[in-house]
């Protein structure tokens, strides 16, 4: 089960691989996505494009038609994404993570070996930096750099 708010709408992601959209004033639903590949497991949203995840798989639907455009099966277990400005940062539990944004397919930019399993991923959008937590460390990169800004051994 994934569960995202963004803007007006609150999207709600299910074992079944399915997205429920909910407005989030009137609590109405507004669209449901159906038999999407996988159990939705994350949900990230990026300038208009709703991507989800589960397993190995994931996909971006473009908002403004309700279609998905592309998806990808991606070499580990999805543990995380998170989403900053128009890119996506996709984490996997054998350490990598996988920079990628929407461009008329999935366009992956950059992949970066943490030598850890990864156990979370999060933005802190005041400081424009992706977090990414193994089980010993959390590594604070840049957003725009994609380089590591520091790292918290975890005791």
């Amino acid at each position: 089960l994934a569960l995202l708010q963004q803007e007006r709408y609150v999207y709600c992601g299910d074992s079944a691989g399915d997205i429920t959209t909910w407005s989030s004033s009137t609590f109405q639903k507004c669209h449901h996505f159906k038999n999407l590949g996988c159990p939705i497991s994350y949900l990230a949203y990026t300038d208009n494009y709703l991507w989800y995840a589960g397993h190995t798989y994931m996909g971006v639907i473009d908002l403004s038609t309700c279609t998905v455009k592309d998806t990808r099966t991606l070499p580990g277990l999805i543990v995380g994404m998170a989403a900053i400005k128009d890119i996506l940062w996709t984490c996997t539990k054998d350490g990598r993570v996988f920079i990628s944004r929407f461009n008329n397919y999935i366009e992956a930019q950059t992949e970066i070996c943490i030598e850890n399993e990864i156990t979370a991923v999060t933005v802190d959008y005041k400081l424009r930096n992706v977090l990414i937590a193994t089980k010993q460390t959390v590594f604070t990169f840049c957003s725009k750099t994609r380089t590591i800004k520091d790292t918290v051994w975890l005791t």
